[in-house]
C-alpha cells in the first residue's frame, strides 16, 4: 500500500520556536528574453554545471562525501560556494535517485520470479492432468510452455544477481540515446558526430540553486524581485570562471500566469519580509526543453500556508480506474449514490507531456466538483507496482496493458495535490472486492456499469458502511454448501465475498449480464456447464 505521506506536499517549518504547517508548490515560465548575451550565458553555464555534476558525482560515487568535495569543486572549477552546493545536492539527489530505482527495480523482479514460479507450479499440474488423460497433444504444447516460462525466469534469475552484486551505474544523457550510437541509420543519424551533438545537448541545459530564506530574494545566487503586475526580475550571480564573459550579475525579466501570481507574491513580497511564515526559501530551476525547440524554462519551488482541510461531512466522490476509464460516482453520508452526479473519463493517451495535461485536466474537474459540494475523494490504494509484477503471469492481457502505463500512480499523485490546494479530504481505501461487490449488489439495482458500481462500493467503504452479502450472492453460497452467512453488523464479510468473487470467476461469465435476472442462478448453470464438458472432453479422449 502506499502511504498518504509519500504523496502529500504538505510540511511544518520550525523557525524561531514557531511551528508552521505549510504546502509546497511549483511555479514554471517559460523565458522570453531576447538579449542574447543572456541565452549565450544559459547555454555555456548550463553545459558547465552539468560536466561538473557528473564530475562530482562520480567523486562521490567513489567514498567522497559532499562536505569533503565542497572546497575541492570551488578551487577546481572555479566557482562561488553557493553553486558548488548546489551541484552536490544535484549530485547527491541523482545518487539516491538511481539507489531507489534499483531497489525497486530488484523487488520488482523479486516479485515477478515468485509469481512466475507460481504460475509454473499451476502449469505443471495442468501438464500431468494431460499426462493422465493420455491427452499427448496437449502435455506436449504444455510442455513447450512451461520450458519457455523456465527458460524467462531463468533470465530474469541471472539479471537480479547481476543487480545485486553490480557497482551503481549512472548513465547521463540516457542510456537509450547512448545506445542509439551504435544503430545511427535505424534511428535517423546521418553520422556520429550528428548523434554527439545531440548528446552532449542532452547532457547539457539544466542547472539551479538551492533556496535560502534568510537570502535577499530568497536564494543567494538565483534571486527572485518583484517589479510590477505579474513581472518578475530574477538576478543571477554569474560564477567567477564566467564573469569575465558576463560580468558578475545578470537580470532577467519574466512573466508568471495569473493563477500562480499571488504563490511567487508571497514569498517574495518585501511587505511579508517580517513574517515568518512568508519567510519562505526560493529553489529555482533554469533549464531547456528539447522538445520545446530548445526554449529556456523556469521552474521555483517555495511554499505557500497550508489551505485547512474543509468539515467535509456531505458524503465523498468515489473514483474507480479501469483499463479504459476512470468512473466518479457521489456517494451520500447514507451512503446511496446521486445519479446526477456520475461521470466517466476516458483514459488519456499519446506522449507524457499529452497525458500529464489531460490528467491534470481531469483531476481538476473532479476536486472542483468535491469542493462545491463540499465533500472528500475517495480512491483506491492500490500497489501498482507489485501487481503490474505479479499480473504478468495472470494471463489477462487488458491489466497488463492498463498497469503497463503510469496513468495510474500519476492519477493518484496530482489528485491528492490537486485536492490539498483546495483543502479536499482524499481517503484512500482498501481494494479488496470492490468490483465483485458492486457487481453483485448494485449494477442492476442502480443500471450501473461495473466501474461505476465498483466506484460506490469504494466511496461507501470510505463512509465506513460494510457490505452485507446479498439474494443473489447468498443463494450462490449456499449451492456450494457455503451457510455460514454472517451478519451485517458483525463482520465486513471478506472471506465470503472472495468465496463469491472465486465462483464468479470460475463460471466464466461477463460483466454485463449482471444485468439480468437470477444471477446467481445463471452463475451455478454456468459452472456446472463447465464441469460437464470437461467430464466429456476427458471421456471421448480416454475412447479415443
Amino acid at each position: 500500500m502506499v502511504k498518504f505521506s509519500d504523496l502529500s506536499r504538505k510540511s511544518i517549518s520550525s523557525r524561531g520556536g514557531v511551528e508552521t504547517k505549510r504546502f509546497m508548490v511549483g511555479i514554471e515560465t517559460k523565458i522570453k528574453s531576447s538579449d542574447q548575451k543572456i541565452l549565450d550565458f544559459l547555454e555555456e553555464w548550463g553545459a558547465l554545471y552539468q560536466k561538473i555534476v557528473r564530475w562530482s558525482t562520480t567523486r562521490l560515487l567513489q567514498g567522497k562525501t559532499k562536505n569533503e568535495l565542497l572546497p575541492t569543486v570551488q578551487s577546481t572549477f572555479n566557482i562561488d560556494w553557493a553553486w558548488a552546493d548546489s551541484i552536490l545536492t544535484d549530485a547527491v539527489g541523482i545518487i539516491s535517485s538511481a539507489e531507489e530505482l534499483r531497489k525497486l527495480n530488484i523487488e520488482n523482479i523479486e516479485t515477478d520470479i515468485k509469481s512466475g514460479m507460481e504460475k509454473v507450479e499451476e502449469m505443471i499440474s495442468e501438464y500431468n492432468k494431460f499426462v493422465l488423460s493420455n491427452d499427448q497433444n496437449a502435455a506436449k504444447i504444455q510442455a513447450f510452455k512451461i520450458n519457455n516460462k523456465l527458460a524467462r525466469l531463468e533470465r530474469r534469475t541471472d539479471k537480479l544477481v547481476k543487480l545485486r552484486n553490480s557497482k551503481l551505474s549512472i548513465t547521463f544523457g540516457t542510456k537509450e540515446l547512448a545506445r542509439k550510437q551504435h544503430f545511427l541509420s535505424e534511428n535517423n543519424f546521418s553520422s556520429h558526430s550528428e548523434w554527439l551533438a545531440e548528446w552532449r545537448l542532452a547532457r547539457s541545459g539544466n542547472f539551479s540553486s538551492v533556496g535560502n530564506a534568510n537570502s535577499t530574494g530568497k536564494n543567494r545566487v538565483m534571486k527572485t524581485f518583484y517589479k510590477q503586475d505579474n513581472i518578475f526580475i530574477l538576478k543571477i550571480t554569474v560564477p567567477k570562471c564566467l564573469t569575465k564573459k558576463y560580468f558578475q550579475e545578470l537580470s532577467l525579466e519574466f512573466i508568471v500566469p495569473e493563477r500562480r501570481l499571488p504563490d511567487l507574491l508571497y514569498a517574495v513580497n518585501p511587505k511579508n519580509l517580517l513574517s515568518s511564515e512568508s519567510s519562505q526559501p526560493i529553489t529555482v530551476r533554469c533549464f531547456r526543453r528539447e522538445h520545446k525547440n530548445n526554449a529556456w524554462y523556469l521552474h521555483f519551488s517555495t511554499y505557500v500556508p497550508e489551505v485547512p482541510t474543509l468539515t467535509q461531512n456531505n458524503g465523498t466522490l468515489g473514483i474507480d480506474l479501469n483499463a479504459k476509464t476512470i468512473d466518479v460516482v457521489y456517494v451520500s453520508v447514507d451512503g446511496n449514490i446521486k445519479k446526477s452526479l456520475v461521470k466517466s473519463f476516458s483514459i488519456p493517451v499519446g506522449t507524457t507531456g499529452q497525458v500529464n495535461a489531460q490528467l491534470g485536466n481531469i483531476v481538476k474537474d473532479i476536486v472542483d466538483v468535491a469542493f462545491q459540494i463540499g465533500c472528500s475523494i475517495s480512491i483506491e490504494n492500490l500497489d501498482f507496482k507489485d501487481k503490474k509484477a505479479a499480473l504478468r503471469h495472470s494471463g489477462s492481457k487488458k491489466y497488463n496493458q492498463m498497469l503497463s502505463g503510469f496513468v495510474y500512480s500519476k492519477f493518484k499523485e496530482f489528485l491528492v495535490v490537486c485536492s490539498e490546494k483546495k483543502g479536499i479530504r482524499v481517503n484512500l481505501t482498501n481494494p479488496a472486492l470492490t468490483s465483485t461487490i458492486g457487481l453483485f449488489k448494485y449494477t442492476k439495482l442502480y443500471g450501473l456499469s461495473s466501474g461505476f458500481a465498483a466506484a460506490l462500493v469504494i466511496g461507501r467503504r470510505a463512509l465506513g458502511f460494510n457490505e452485507a452479502l446479498n439474494a443473489d450472492s447468498k443463494i450462490l453460497l449456499s449451492s456450494f454448501g457455503f451457510k455460514e452467512i454472517i451478519p451485517r453488523a458483525k463482520s465486513k464479510n471478506w472471506k465470503l465475498w472472495n468465496k463469491v468473487h472465486k465462483k464468479m470467476k470460475e463460471s466464466k461469465i461477463r460483466r454485463n449480464r449482471f444485468y439480468e435476472q437470477n444471477i446467481s442462478k445463471i452463475i451455478i448453470t454456468e459452472i456446472n456447464n463447465l464441469k460437464n464438458q470437461s467430464k466429456k472432453s476427458k471421456k471421448s479422449k480416454k475412447y479415443a
